[in-house]
């Protein structure tokens, strides 16, 4: 069973949000006396948060360090979460040295998955001669489980007498690296010209989104929903579409079933089921969480977005049908994908028709009142017999009737909006037959058939 970091250290006083992580894994350096511990937490705290716990923990059980390794979900990570990881490498005795005072209040610039870090103190050719870039790229990985690639910029040299002096590394006495469980291995090479494409963003934000430093590119929502044609011909979907967010989209939907690994750009449609919000960084953002399918698999929708932002998203609501474009993540945390969307359209889902030119008429039909028999409600089975042209239909649940004032009511509306009707609902009830005899009143009382009884209901 999986521990929270509080759980373990019981006398020990931690930040909230620290002392509520999952701890994943724990490793003691008997040598260096050293503790290195992996913890998953659902929101980002302060980095002195993460320190002072470290801290903490190397005070409780006497050792010569103690480590943390923050553990978060991919949806969080933004520009400003590079000046955290910044803060965290920082404290690393073994990189010090390395970033002295270059990276502090650095201006970022995002691209498409490419973060221009822009220096007011120059030292941008020290910090790339000591890998400083490198070492975010993969601290980002480790943290976020994200890829992102890290360009210096701004004031590149910096005036000291003794530049080799300046970066020198003691490692004389320093506690030994990180494992590998912890740290991933050095990414791919990035193509260059990936980012690059519209130029560098302050803060990684397109049109219509606040131009906030430090924010996560929000969905552009449109202020009016606008309609248009479906760019593609589908058996399940209505021509008809309504633009909610993004661009419109020309992409034929696969089928959620076929989703199963991550990939960029991918287009599916789904009816959502289910919504979910939570707040993180003290109320400051919503995550919603949004399950949706296409009843060949259900996919998982994520939207991340200020909290004063989240009335925008009201679309997202049982019920709707949306045609979605985005790029398909696994969450770090539960293991599963997730879409991140670029782009959702409202779409309407065609009817099934009854195309037989004799109709029937169902005589044996079954309600949400008959148990694990049906799940449907009697009002939506009366309306969906008269929209396919039947002339009547039958509600036989098991031994009740509690349908009756359900359908009743349906059949009613149905004959208000169709004055000239012959449309029927036929009320019966599936009944069950027993031996008739003596024992069926007689043998559990002394009372007689003929005394009155009382009901208390």
């Amino acid at each position: 069973m999986s521990k929270r970091l509080s759980d373990l250290f019981t006398d020990v006083e931690f930040n909230e949000t620290v002392g509520n992580g999952e701890v994943l894994s724990v490793i003691y350096n008997s040598a260096s006396k050293g503790l290195m511990l992996q913890l998953s937490m659902d929101d980002v705290p302060e980095s002195s948060c993460i320190l002072a716990a470290a801290d903490k923990i190397k005070a409780s059980l006497g050792l010569s360090f103690a480590e943390i390794f923050p553990k978060y979900p991919s949806v969080l990570f933004s520009a400003d979460r590079i000046s955290h990881i910044i803060d965290l490498l920082h404290a690393k005795p073994s990189l010090t040295g390395k970033i002295n005072g270059y990276l502090k209040n650095p201006e970022i610039f995002e691209g498409e998955g490419t973060y221009e870090i822009t220096l007011k103190n120059g030292g941008a050719d020290i910090l790339s001669e000591g890998h400083i870039d490198k070492e975010i790229e993969k601290y980002a990985k480790g943290y976020f489980d994200v890829d992102i690639k890290i360009i210096f910029d701004g004031v590149t040299a910096v005036d000291i007498d003794n530049r080799e002096e300046k970066i020198k590394l003691d490692d004389a006495g320093l506690p030994p690296p990180p494992p590998e469980a912890f740290i991933p291995a050095e990414r791919p090479a990035v193509n260059k010209g990936a980012g690059y494409g519209g130029g560098f963003k302050k803060g990684g934000y397109g049109e219509g989104n606040e131009n906030k430093q430090g924010r996560r590119p929000r969905l552009n929502i449109l202020k009016e929903p606008e309609k248009m044609p479906l760019m593609f011909e589908s058996e399940y979907l209505m021509p008809e579409a309504e633009l909610l967010a993004g661009k419109a989209i020309n992409d034929t939907p696969v089928e959620m079933k076929s989703v199963y690994e991550a990939a960029n750009n991918v287009t599916v449609w789904g009816e959502i089921f289910n919504v979910e919000e939570k707040t993180v960084k003290n109320g400051e953002f919503m995550i919603v969480t949004v399950y949706f399918t296409d009843y060949t698999n259900s996919q998982i929708l994520r939207v991340f977005t200020p909290s004063d932002k989240y009335g925008d998203y009201g679309f997202l609501k049982k019920g709707t049908a949306l045609l979605v474009n985005g790029d398909v993540k696994l969450d770090d945390f539960s293991k599963s994908l997730y879409i991140d969307p670029k782009a959702i359209m409202r779409v309407k889902k065609t009817e099934k028709k009854d195309n037989a030119p004799e109709k029937r008429v169902e005589l044996h039909l079954h309600t949400n009142m008959s148990d694990l028999d049906a799940i449907t409600p009697a009002g939506d089975l009366v309306k969906r017999a008269f929209s396919w042209g039947h002339k009547a239909v039958a509600i036989t649940d098991h031994g009740n009737v509690q349908a009756f004032p359900e359908a009743m009511n349906a059949l009613n509306d149905i004959r208000k909006n169709n004055p000239d009707t012959n449309f029927k609902v036929l009320f019966g009830m599936e009944a069950y037959f027993v031996n008739d005899g003596h024992s069926l009143v007689e043998g559990c009382t002394n009372r007689s058939v003929n005394d009155d009884i009382v009901i208390f209901d």
